[in-house]
């Protein structure tokens, strides 16, 4: 039972009868019990209104009214407080009926003792909570669909403004009609084409996010030539890696079979991660890239890098959508913290895994691991604990 006192409302017209419960909980053991009496139906509704009671026992007959009206009349009211009917009769049709009608236990009188009472009460509780629960749980999973539907909205009419700023900007910014006169008109429709463009990244992302909790994201599938895609990736990257002063290495096994994934989520899930490597790197650093396969390993995608980590108690808040890890008005990194979430998401949808271990001050790596069978090739490349083919980006 809890250790804080529970609260017993106790409704019945005969004082004998409270006397004689009142004096059955004296007898239980190691437990803390107060008790509230009242005598009429018209008084309960008011207190459960007004006050928190854990438990309620109710007597089967309560002059004019039925304890089975009572217990009725409170369930129509909303009120979800464990009820266990008391009673004199040993009916089996009162059973039944105080079931129908939303009691939680039946006791009679005469079988009263200290251990039923107490078991009976836990019981309730228990039963009780477990459905409370279970209607958060429910409401918690609405309102995700509903979060879930209402971004899926708002970034699809985002779009169709936002390719139109992108579209004639980059007509302004290549001069298509004709020159602009001054250079810096250029130079400012550059920039808003290249902010547009990360806008609409964003907006992806977080279409992703909503058609995955939505349970609408759909794989295409095909065969992937590792090499050459993780080439493109890197090569992709190492433009902000420069930019940042972030060395950027790639050791990629000799030997790999082609990968059966869907290439666009594949190469948004290395993108995602590999940008955030350099993102939290500081200048002089390094981001490596490891890539191997083998019968037991699965095919291994594995970045490391020496940025500024995460502490151990932080990485659940990183694998979550929308939030960061520094998450003060003034943070240093900017973004919508989906990178992570999205590409463990991402590789889940592929039957994979990604598994994030960081140290502060020291680094951080990831490892995404797709299924053996995803190897679609004749020939399996390095095992695991084989060195990979070094090669410098």
């Amino acid at each position: 039972m809890n250790s804080s006192p529970i609260r017993v409302l106790v409704v019945d017209d005969d004082e004998d009868d409270f006397i004689l419960i009142r004096d059955t909980f004296r007898e239980i053991q190691d437990c803390q019990y107060l008790l509230s009496w009242v005598e009429t139906a018209d008084e309960v509704v008011g207190r459960l209104a007004s006050e928190k009671f854990d438990v309620c026992l109710c007597d089967y007959r309560l002059g004019p009214v039925s304890g089975l009206d009572l217990i009725k009349d409170l369930r129509e009211k909303g009120s979800d407080c464990p009820v266990i009917l008391v009673t004199g009769d040993s009916q089996r049709e009162i059973d039944l009926a105080a079931t129908d009608v939303g009691a939680n236990d039946y006791m009679e009188k005469s079988g009263i003792s200290s251990d039923r009472l107490e078991r009976v009460i836990r019981f309730s509780i228990a039963q009780v909570e477990r459905r409370r629960r279970k209607r958060t749980e429910e409401v918690a999973e609405e309102i995700s669909k509903l979060k879930s539907a209402f971004l899926a909205m708002v970034t699809h009419e985002l779009r169709t403004p936002l390719n139109a700023v992108i579209g004639f900007s980059q007509l302004i910014k290549d001069q298509t009609l004709g020159p602009l006169g001054d250079a810096t008109y250029v130079e400012y429709a550059n920039n808003i084409y290249n902010s547009g463009q990360n806008l609409l990244g964003l907006i992806d992302d977080v279409l992703d996010v909503s058609k995955i909790d939505f349970g609408e994201a759909q794989l295409h599938e095909e065969s992937i030539d590792v090499h050459e895609t993780v080439q493109s990736i890197v090569a992709i990257v190492a433009v902000r890696a420069q930019e940042a002063d972030v060395a950027l290495l790639l050791e990629v096994a000799g030997d790999l079979p082609p990968l059966y994934a869907d290439p666009r989520k594949f190469k948004q899930v290395l993108i995602n991660l590999l940008n955030n490597a350099v993102k939290f790197t500081l200048p002089g650093g390094k981001v490596t890239l490891k890539v191997w396969a083998g019968s037991d390993s699965g095919y291994v995608f594995q970045i490391i890098d020496t940025g500024i980590g995460i502490a151990f108690s932080d990485i659940p808040k990183a694998l979550a959508p929308f939030q960061q890890v520094d998450s003060d008005l003034n943070r240093q990194f900017e973004g919508t913290g989906l990178g992570l979430p999205l590409s463990k998401s991402l590789v889940e949808l592929h039957g994979g895994y990604l598994d994030l271990q960081s140290e502060v001050g020291v680094g951080t790596t990831v490892t995404v691991r797709f299924p053996a069978g995803r190897g679609t090739g004749s020939t399996v490349g390095t095992q695991a604990n084989e060195q990979p083919e070094r090669k410098s980006a």
